[in-house]
Order: structure tokens, then C-alpha cells, then sequence
């Protein structure tokens, strides 16, 4: 019986670290689902999931967040340095009553901390003329035509987790950041409409 891979690019980093996923998944298969848990098997995890190629074949990338998202039911609980867990499932067809054979893969968190200087995300202005740099502190800096209207760290703010994203509204007038904890930080014309964490 073939049973379901999964490796790490990386064995251990701190909180941001960006993990290439991959495998070759069970005869069958036509996606993984891959749960990030601490090895004390605390309910709720983050996760990913990932189509199958026709080979077998799968991959998905994974950032290591700041809280796990999936403890919802008990709100955000903080992912501490440590031994975590990527765990999938040994075979994709499971039974109603039964529960899953899962694959355990280990990962080492090894701080909670982030590179603040990082250079995490960019976002061009609608018109294609300019650009902003934002930093995983939550640094912006505009390039070109595009202007700047603020950032976490010129109102005394600090992001709960390393910003990974960016995006412009679509009239240029404002962005939206994103922390790896799900956190939306809004600046210009930039609506709020709620965030994960």
C-alpha cells in the first residue's frame, strides 16, 4: 500500500519563515491537506492544502504564522518557539467512523521574532507608475508616483507578526497591509472590514 510523503525545505526557523511543502500523495488523492499543530496536539491548527498533480506529485508553501488561527473556538493562541508539527493524512479515503493515519513531520520553531528591516511585499499604483516597499515591521516606503500615507511604525504600532502582504486601493489613494497573524492594517482611502486575527 503507497502511502502519502511530505518533506520540509527547512527543518526549524522562527516565526515568518517561508517552508516549501512537498510530497507525492496516496494513489487516488487529488489534494493534500497539511495541519500545522503543536506536538502537544493542541486543538485547532493552521493549515494548507494542495492540488495533486497527475503524477502524484504535490507542493504548497507555508509561513510559519505569529498565532494559530484554527484555536478560533478558544481565540488565537500564540505559536511559541518549539516543536511543532506539519501533519498529514497517510490516505486520502477516509472512512466516516474512522479517524485519519496521519504522517507527522517535526518543525522547530526556534524565536518569535522577525528581521524588522526585511523587505516582505510590494504593490504597484493603478496606473503602473510607481510602487511601494513595505517592511515586515510595516515600513512603507513609495517609489514613483505613488504616495505615501503612513505606516505602522510612524503611528507607534507593532504588527503582531511579520507583515507578508500588500495591495493598493484600486485609486492608488491608499494600502492595505497583512500580518502573517491575519492582522489588516489600513492606511489612505484603504476600507477596514475586518481582519483574522
Amino acid at each position: 500500500m503507497a502511502w502519502t510523503t511530505l518533506s520540509l525545505s527547512v527543518p526549524s526557523g522562527p516565526v515568518g519563515t517561508d517552508v516549501e511543502l512537498r510530497g507525492v500523495a496516496a494513489p487516488g488523492c487529488h489534494s493534500v491537506a497539511v495541519a500545522f499543530v503543536a506536538a502537544e496536539g493542541q486543538i485547532g491548527a493552521e493549515g494548507v492544502s494542495a492540488p495533486v498533480e497527475s503524477d502524484g506529485r504535490w507542493s504548497a508553501r507555508f509561513v510559519i504564522p505569529a498565532y494559530d488561527e484554527g484555536a478560533a473556538t478558544r481565540g488565537a493562541a500564540p505559536v511559541t518557539p518549539g516543536r511543532w508539527l506539519f501533519e498529514v493524512p497517510r490516505l486520502c479515503e477516509i472512512g466516516p467512523s474512522s479517524r485519519p493515519d496521519l504522517l507527522k513531520v517535526p518543525f522547530e520553531v526556534s524565536s518569535t521574532a522577525f528581521l524588522p528591516d526585511r523587505f516582505q511585499a510590494i504593490a504597484a499604483t493603478p496606473d503602473g507608475h510607481g510602487y511601494w516597499l513595505a517592511q515586515a515591521s510595516g515600513g512603507v516606503y513609495s517609489f514613483g508616483g505613488a504616495h505615501f500615507y503612513g505606516s505602522l511604525p510612524g503611528i507607534g504600532v507593532e504588527p503582531a507578526g511579520p507583515v507578508v502582504g500588500m495591495a493598493a486601493t484600486p485609486d492608488g489613494k491608499g494600502y492595505w497591509l497583512v500580518s502573517a497573524g491575519g492582522g489588516v492594517y489600513v492606511f489612505g482611502d484603504a476600507g477596514f472590514y475586518g481582519s483574522a486575527a
